[in-house]
């Protein structure tokens, strides 16, 4: 979401500045943008090439679009195991993105096999789906990791943390044990010993007060620094998607399909040699090889098994249910197994401390990480009713590839276009609103009070996805009546409008729960929340394509588009209800460890 302006800082010349774009950060934002060429490329051209090519029906051509989409948003969450209990963010963006090149070529070499050796039509089919499952495997491991990556290079600046590309490099750690004396959580530098202050007192000559001082300007900075990688982060995206929706159609139309696709093939290649070129300069959080997400998942198992158990019905009529000591899920073997015994259901502030002895250090350690990835847990599992809100905006949104690309191609195309260029209207205008909305809208109406928080612009967006389709319908209607009557065709250029407000609802979901995803996630699970977040656009494009394939098979498509507003306006209903939930408990983040394991309702 790009930064709101606040009276306090609005004047600060290092966010003018950009002081945080260093040279490093510059090349994964053009690495972003040759990624995003190369998916968006390959993807506008899609169900046409489904169509035209493989010779599939237009609706058999819009559920293997969505599930093709479904499997690209699906994979995240491979990529994000991979990258938080095994490689790190480098190496799995590394790794996957060889094989997203090797799945375009693929690609490429289907779309052009009739051509080249007069391979069959299954043979071309084969060839077109095992490079499409590459390259959705691929894109998949780069997806949740190349934003955090971005915004680790400003947090992780100046603190010391090693920029070696060697074999810890990766993600933070899952399980890094608390350091002992000056345990920190995430980036928050406010929790420093008083030894530590003291320290830099005696050396330095300076008041630890105003030590503290500066550690809250810096992490201020940090934090809209990061606000303004994530606006410019997703600006990039555009750009890509914007110059590929713009050439590749043309490539498409002058030279067939496989020409196309290895427009995208050159380009993935240039991004992966661009990122490598930097390989010795990144920034790296060292991951802990010992744990992996088995223990998050059990934990926030563990987390929704509490919350459906508080529920007073569940709990009188469903005694036997009720969820043990979150301790008890692990192993013998397991180091949480051996920590000491202790009710859990008993407030923290209410057990009996005993003293520490240096024998039960280690112990003590590892109460401390097994009360931190609970508390982890519970705020993963807080986010998920937000998340699963999402799916059917992202079921609608990419319907404009597929669905309004087909009724682009029933339309007067001025003699000039392709059906598949209209989609670059919603790049180039989210090029231009996010700026607009940045500088005039939102200043605008912070400054005449209006509520603006992140959930609410969420709901914006919904809302006006489901008018987008409304007005595509009434578009639809025009259409058949004038094939209905030998009229001449509608103009294409009434889609304008249906692709304007879809692109004003963009902005207000899913530029905002981008930065939402990675601001409420825990410091630990930035990557693993993000390929959740990534899952819904997974989600939708699985709803959208069960739903082209079995009850939108044989409906007209007027209806159609109806049903989908109709079901986008009752997503919002619900949506708005998970919000007063969520605006009703708050963040709650300054509570104690013990009362999120202990409050399974929070």
């Amino acid at each position: 979401m790009p930064p709101i302006p606040n009276s306090s800082n609005a004047s600060s010349s290092s966010s003018s500045k950009l002081s945080w774009l260093t040279p490093v950060i510059g090349k994964i934002l053009v690495v972003e943008t040759g990624e995003r060429f190369a998916f968006f490329g390959f993807r506008a051209i899609l169900v046409l090439y489904f169509t035209n090519a493989l010779r599939y029906s237009d609706s058999q051509a819009i559920s293997y679009y969505s599930f093709t989409t479904c499997l690209a948003y699906l994979s995240p969450i491979i990529g994000a195991v991979v990258a938080d209990g095994w490689l790190g963010r480098y190496r799995t963006i590394l790794q996957f993105g060889i094989v997203y090149v090797i799945g375009l070529a693929i690609l490429a070499l289907g779309a052009s096999s009739q051509t080249l050796f007069d391979a069959s039509l299954s043979v071309e089919r084969l060839l077109s789906f095992g490079g499409l499952f590459l390259v959705c495997l691929g894109t998949g491991g780069i997806k949740p990791c190349v934003s955090s990556f971005g915004a680790d290079q400003i947090t992780l600046a100046n603190d010391g943390t090693s920029s070696s590309s060697d074999e810890s490099v990766g993600l933070a750690s899952l399980n890094a044990k608390p350091e002992s004396g000056n345990r920190r959580q995430g980036n928050n530098n406010l929790l420093v010993s008083a030894d530590e202050l003291i320290q830099d007192a005696h050396l330095s000559v300076i008041d630890p007060r105003e030590k503290v001082s500066a550690l809250v300007d810096e992490d201020i900075g940090k934090e809209e620094h990061v606000r303004q990688f994530f606006s410019w982060f997703y600006f990039c995206i555009n750009v890509g998607a914007l110059t590929s929706i713009a050439i590749i159609p043309l490539v498409k139309g002058n030279f067939g399909f496989g020409p196309a696709f290895s427009i995208s093939f050159l380009f993935m290649v240039t991004a992966m040699v661009l990122f490598l070129s930097s390989r010795n300069e990144y920034k790296h959080i060292t991951v802990d090889k010992d744990s992996t997400l088995l223990t998050t998942f059990t934990l926030c198992w563990w987390c929704i098994r509490q919350q459906v158990w508080s529920i007073s019905f569940i709990a009188r009529t469903f005694p036997w249910c009720k969820p043990g000591p979150a301790r008890t899920l692990f192993s013998s073997q397991s180091m949480y197994a051996t920590l000491p015994s202790r009710d859990e259901t008993e407030p923290a502030e209410q057990q009996e401390q005993p003293p520490v002895d240096q024998d039960d250090a280690d112990c003590t350690e590892d109460d401390a990480l097994f009360q931190q990835q609970l508390a982890d847990a519970a705020q993963v599992v807080r986010i998920l009713p937000v998340m699963a809100m999402f799916p059917i905006f992202w079921c609608l949104y990419d319907q404009q590839a597929s669905v309004w690309t087909l009724q682009a191609a029933r339309m007067d195309l001025m003699g000039v276009l392709e059906p598949e260029q209209m989609t670059l209207i919603n790049p180039l205008e989210i090029m231009i609103f996010i700026p607009l909305f940045d500088q005039v809208v939102y200043p605008f109406l912070v400054a005449r009070n209006v509520n603006i928080d992140p959930l609410r612009r969420i709901s914006w967006g919904m809302g006006l996805a489901a008018l987008s389709f409304v007005v595509s319908s009434l578009v639809e209607d025009d259409i058949q009546y004038r094939l209905n009557h030998n009229l001449p065709r509608l103009n294409v250029m009434w889609q304008l409008p249906q692709l304007t407000i879809l692109s004003i609802g963009e902005i207000f979901l899913s530029v905002t729960s981008l930065e939402f995803a990675y601001a409420v996630s825990p410091d630990r699970l930035k990557t693993f929340v993000t390929s959740l977040y990534l899952l819904t656009t997974a989600v939708g494009n699985l709803i959208g394509g069960i739903l082209y394939s079995t009850v939108f098979a044989n409906m007209p498509l007027a209806p159609v588009l109806r049903t989908c507003s109709l079901l986008m306006l009752l997503n919002l209903g619900l949506f708005l209800l998970v919000k007063r939930n969520w605006d009703r408990q708050g963040m709650q983040r300054a509570r104690p460890l013990e009362e999120l394991e202990l409050e399974p309702g929070h």
